[in-house]
């Protein structure tokens, strides 16, 4: 192992953890697109979501594998709320203040 025996305990949830950061990764461009479009529904639903993912985190803490479920959870709701919002604005024009 590269780090030690210590990090083994880890391995199982690498895929679960690689999924979480891909699903980020995809709503900040998202998120980042409309910014730059001065449109801020997009910021205020991530703030919303990191929110409800730090009070899923201080809930459910007793294990790496709670941790890492609530981190996808989150971070997979707030691809699809934030990826619907962006479809939608894509195919019908709304003014978001």
């Amino acid at each position: 192992l590269l780090f030690g025996a210590k990090t083994a305990v880890l391995i199982p949830h690498l895929t679960t953890y690689a999924a979480c950061i891909a699903l980020f990764s995809l709503t900040t461009l998202i998120v980042n697109y409309h910014l730059a479009k001065r449109q801020y529904l997009f910021p205020v639903l991530a703030i919303f979501t990191a929110i409800a993912m730090a009070c899923g985190i201080t809930l459910f803490h007793s294990s790496i594998r709670e941790i890492t479920y609530v981190i996808f959870y989150s971070s997979l709701i707030s691809f699809d709320v934030i990826g619907l919002i962006h479809a939608l604005k894509m195919y019908k024009p709304v003014s978001y203040v």
